[in-house]
């Protein structure tokens, strides 16, 4: 069977657990440390169901919010943590989840946090997979993978992985992804060195290069490299940071987040299956069909003829 292509993971803004908030507390000129509500798991089905678990001020009333509209309304036990599992599904396409909480004293807080989702649903092709990106709204860390395309997560424990790339409208991108603990992850933009990462005690890592990306085509490669100074793993792909999108020649497409090769086909050529067009004419910048990546340029083949 063909392989389902993963859905490219990446994000517009960032992400990261938020400080507590000074609040008047009703009724008194002294203000209270809260803590705003942040997430910890989110798991998606294609269908839409999820099960979404994070923490908040204990005791306080936690409302997820899809799209600017209450999804779901759970309380935080009395060491600050919760969990809820909604009812009805979330709906098909990309979506941003944000968290609303208020406290037993009535003190209202929101989360820095965002999980952009994206939804197969039922119209997905089979074996697709939803994506759950956790960004934050200041733009203080890196976008952090919470759910891929990957079934099983732990097969690929240690292999280095860039799972988003985000960049803003200066050109200041941040890398993020999985490596093994141990090792170092060497950056570089056109074969120039651009910073070193590090991987944490889970295997994640996250890196922004030393300067700002021109806009234009470049090659990103990453190179894992152990500690006696082995390169033990690399990735290499070409990248685009894509400001004027009238830029691009007849015939290209360039990645956005939240799409597949499956879906690139299915709406330029009408069917999914026809993503093998895409990758073929493609291979020297996919090396995976699984695994494509925000700001990759496609050339646009015609349809086989039958």
């Amino acid at each position: 069977p063909a392989p389902t292509p993963r859905p490219a993971a990446a994000a517009p803004e960032v992400a990261a657990a938020a400080p507590p908030v000074a609040a008047p507390v009703p009724g008194a000129g002294a203000e209270v440390a809260v803590a705003r509500p942040t997430f910890d798991i989110v798991r998606v089905t294609p269908e839409g169901q999820a099960v979404i678990a994070g923490r908040a001020e204990p005791g306080a009333e936690v409302t997820v919010q899809a799209g600017g509209e209450a999804f779901a309304v759970t309380r935080a036990d009395p060491f600050g943590e919760w969990v809820v599992a909604p009812e009805g599904p979330l709906a098909a396409g990309p979506q941003e989840i944000t968290l609303r909480a208020v406290t037993p004293d009535g003190i209202v807080t929101r989360s820095n946090q965002v999980v952009t989702v994206v939804v197969p649903g039922d119209a997905g092709p089979p074996g697709d997979r939803a994506v759950a990106v956790l960004q934050d709204r200041e733009g203080a860390a890196a976008p952090r993978l919470l759910q891929g395309a990957i079934p099983d997560p732990g097969a690929r424990a240690g292999e280095l992985t860039l799972d988003a790339v985000q960049y803003d409208d200066a050109g200041n991108v941040v890398l993020s992804g999985k490596a093994r603990t141990g090792t170092e992850i060497r950056v570089f933009v056109d074969d120039n060195a651009v910073g070193i990462g590090a991987p944490d005690e889970a295997g994640f890592w996250q890196m922004t290069p030393d300067q700002p990306l021109d806009v234009g085509r470049h090659l990103l490669r990453l190179e894992q490299v152990d500690v006696a100074g082995i390169v033990v793993a690399r990735v290499e792909l070409p990248f685009m940071r894509a400001a004027p999108v009238a830029g691009l020649a007849a015939g290209e497409v360039i990645v956005q987040p939240g799409t597949n090769l499956w879906r690139i086909a299915r709406a330029t050529y009408g069917q999914g299956l026809l993503y093998t067009v895409i990758f073929l004419a493609n291979a020297d910048q996919i090396d995976d069909p699984d695994l494509i990546y925000p700001g990759q340029i496609f050339t646009l083949l015609a349809p086989p003829q039958n």
